[in-house]
This record gives C-alpha cells, sequence and structure tokens, in this order.
C-alpha cells in the first residue's frame, strides 16, 4: 500500500453530523426528477458494505517520466468535492469538500475534514520537493460541499503544516450555503498577504482570461502549465444578470469558477457545479474557439441530472471523465443516497448515447457500479450498471488519479 493509503486510514472517525446549513442553498435533485429506463429491476444497495478502496493509484513511478505529465487527484470527501492537480514544478487545490455524516449501528461515519487532511499530508508526503506548498486554491463556488475544508486548510498553514500562495474564487460573500468559509479565506488571505483574485463571468470573453494570480506557474520541465477561467460570478454588469432567469442568476452553482487546465499536449475542464443554464451559455461562448475541446473532463455537480449535457460532451470530445460523489451505500442527509448522484442521465451522456459521443476511451477495468435511476422518498433509487467506457467516479472507485502526459498520453487507473 502506498502512503496515500495509510495516510487516508486516518478519516475513517466520524466526528460529527450534517449541519441543517449543508442542505441549504444547495441547488440539487432532491426534485423527483426521473431517470427511469424500462422494466429494469432496482438493486437494494447494502447499507453495511460500504467500504471501498479509498487509495489512489499513482502507478508507482517517478514524477519527471519521458514525458513529463500532469495528473488530476479527484480526492475521497464524500459527497463534495476536493481536486489536486499536480504538475513537475507544483499543485493547486480546487474545492475542499464534503460529507459530514455520523456512525450509525449499521455504517461507519465520514468527516471529509479529516479525509482532505489526510489526503493533502499524503500528496505532498510523495511530493516532498513542493515543500508543502499550494500555489493556488480554488473554490469553485460558495456550497459547504465545496468549501467545508477552508477552516481545516487554515489550520494547517497556522500550524506550519501547509503554505497557500494565490488564492481564487468568485468573489461572493452574500450568498450560498458555504459562504462563511469563502468570506473566511477571503479574509485570511488578504491578512495574511496572500494573492486573492475573484473571478466573474463577463471578465471571461470569447478567449477565457488568466493572470499571475490564475496561473501562478513557471515552466515544468520544459512545459508551462496554462491555467484559464472560463466562467465565473454573473454580477450586476453581466448582460445575463438581465437576459436571464432571475433563478438561473441567484443560482450559486450557475455562478462557478470554470477552468480550462493545459499542460503540453493534454487538457482538461473542470466546471464545478454548473447546470443548465451555465453550460448553454459556456458551450455557446466557446464552442467555435476550441476551447472545450479536452482531454478530460471533471464531471459538473457530482453527476447530477443537471451537471452534464450531451451537447457539452459532444463539444469537448473528452478521453475519460470522472465524477466526484459519496459511496451511494451511505445513508444520511448530506449524502450521494440521498441526492441520488451520480445520476443514470448524466452516465449516459458521458458512456455515450443517441445525444452523446461519450468519452472515446475504455476502463482499464469495467465496474458493475450503482447509479441513480429515479427519486423516490427523499432519496436515490439506486440501479447496477456496467460501465465499460472511462468513466469514473470516487463513489464507485474511491480516490481516483488520471495522468496526463504532455506528448498526449494518458494514463487511467488500473
Amino acid at each position: 500500500m502506498s502512503v496515500w493509503g495509510s495516510m487516508f486510514a486516518l478519516a475513517a472517525v466520524a466526528l460529527g453530523a450534517c449541519t441543517s446549513e449543508a442542505r441549504d442553498g444547495v441547488s440539487d435533485t432532491r426534485d423527483g426528477d426521473s431517470d427511469e429506463i424500462g422494466d429494469t429491476t432496482p438493486v437494494e444497495v447494502d447499507v453495511a458494505d460500504t467500504t471501498l478502496d479509498t487509495t489512489p493509484d499513482t502507478h508507482d513511478s517517478e514524477v519527471a517520466t519521458s514525458s513529463p505529465a500532469m495528473r488530476i487527484h479527484v480526492l475521497d470527501v464524500g459527497q463534495g468535492e476536493a481536486i489536486i492537480v499536480e504538475f513537475p514544478c507544483g499543485a493547486m487545490l480546487i474545492d475542499s469538500g464534503g460529507e459530514v455524516t455520523e456512525a450509525a449501528p449499521d455504517q461507519l461515519g465520514f468527516d471529509s475534514d479529516d479525509a482532505l487532511e489526510a489526503q493533502v499530508r499524503a500528496f505532498f508526503a510523495e511530493r516532498p520537493d513542493l515543500d508543502d506548498t499550494f500555489d493556488l486554491v480554488v473554490l469553485s463556488h460558495p456550497h459547504i460541499d465545496h468549501t467545508r475544508g477552508v477552516r481545516r486548510l487554515i489550520d494547517m498553514v497556522a500550524n506550519g503544516e501547509l503554505s497557500i500562495r494565490n488564492v481564487l474564487t468568485n468573489g461572493a460573500e452574500d450568498f450560498g450555503s458555504g459562504v462563511f468559509q469563502q468570506r473566511t479565506l477571503h479574509d485570511w488571505a488578504d491578512a495574511n498577504g496572500v494573492g486573492r483574485w475573484y473571478m466573474l463571468e463577463r471578465k471571461a470573453e470569447a478567449t477565457g482570461f488568466s493572470n499571475d494570480i490564475i496561473d501562478p506557474f513557471a515552466t515544468c520541465q520544459g512545459f508551462d502549465p496554462i491555467i484559464t477561467a472560463l466562467w465565473g460570478r454573473i454580477d450586476d454588469a453581466s448582460p445575463l444578470a438581465t437576459t436571464w432567469d432571475p433563478d438561473d442568476v441567484d443560482n450559486a452553482n450557475n455562478n462557478s469558477v470554470v477552468l480550462r487546465v493545459d499542460f503540453g499536449e493534454a487538457s482538461a475542464l473542470l466546471t464545478g457545479d454548473l447546470e443548465d443554464a451555465g453550460i448553454g451559455a459556456l458551450i455557446a461562448r466557446y464552442e467555435a474557439t476550441g476551447l472545450l475541446d479536452v482531454d478530460v473532463y471533471k464531471a459538473g455537480h457530482h453527476g447530477s441530472y443537471n451537471g452534464t449535457t450531451g451537447a457539452l460532451v459532444n463539444a469537448m470530445t473528452p478521453r475519460a471523465a470522472v465524477i466526484s460523489s459519496g459511496p451511494p451505500g451511505r445513508v444520511g442527509d448530506f449524502t450521494a443516497w440521498a441526492f441520488g448522484h451520480p445520476r443514470w442521465r448524466a452516465v449516459t451522456d458521458l458512456i455515450g448515447d443517441n445525444d452523446s459521443g461519450g468519452v472515446s476511451e475504455s476502463r482499464t477495468t469495467p465496474i458493475d457500479a450503482p447509479v441513480a435511476t429515479g427519486y423516490s422518498n427523499g432519496h436515490g433509487v439506486f440501479e447496477t450498471r456496467h460501465i465499460v467506457p472511462a468513466v469514473y467516479c470516487t463513489g464507485w472507485d474511491g480516490a481516483t488519479v488520471l495522468t496526463l502526459h504532455a506528448d498526449g498520453e494518458l494514463d487511467l487507473p488500473p
């Protein structure tokens, strides 16, 4: 077992219940949306058997390969999101998870702060050359399942266990279930001389937007990582503020910071929790530019029915995709079980159907995975599907690592 496995064991203890704050303001899938697909028989998920292999694959290889690479580590923070993007010369963290679920007689509890800290420590243990430093920390939007770990990160900095050079958010300080954490990060950055930028949707024109805070990385082994923001907060000066439905404008998910990351010939798109209205506008703005054409897609909104569309998948032509959500067998108020993630509707867009070409690569090892085909009695209705295309989910696979080489080669998990 790698150091990831031993460190992640620290995160297996529950520290408390999910607060009511975690449920407020998260525009999501508890809406009775149905993705029923015929006469297939629902499969009961064994709540007592929720143990997943949460050890990310690191291929046991040296960081410096014949072709330098970036690695996208989608961490296991339960029902939430936290992603480390690793380069030969630095690293960035996008979001901080996640889920808190109390232990019950038939299942272990889960605390995403512990999980986040353990995985961050394990990552830097394998990359001591990075000196425990994130060159950039991004909060895609102020919902608690993306911002919960902010306080833990700041405490690690205060204890001399972590450094953060720059902070990027959408700048919101007045709405969203995780806005307190986002304000806390803003205040901490300002008080400590850390670079801070807030990304507005109208600043990302036809070529996107970048600067030395959004893209703080120098040339790595002959290749310059390029970080480009394609979306952000819709403020009052944006034309969308008057042309969109007010509910879409006020939806924090549609105010997500969207990033494209390039390293040589490799590329990835990370859309936060952008929903239908935002996705349509993103396609309209960038489809003709080629900026949406990427190798890897971090699937939007935890695999929600409204976080991925066939049109977006067709614009991206991705080789692989990864969903960040919790295991469907863990029962609680703020879990994948409660939200019904991932939805079969989104998964079919990713694997390919009549509306979508899907991803072009195949999983090294196909998996029989639980997906939500409907929603009833306050939770998802899950059925098992055989997944062959290169679609991954932390709720199925645990923490997941994809390695994108600068020459265009893609290494998938085993």
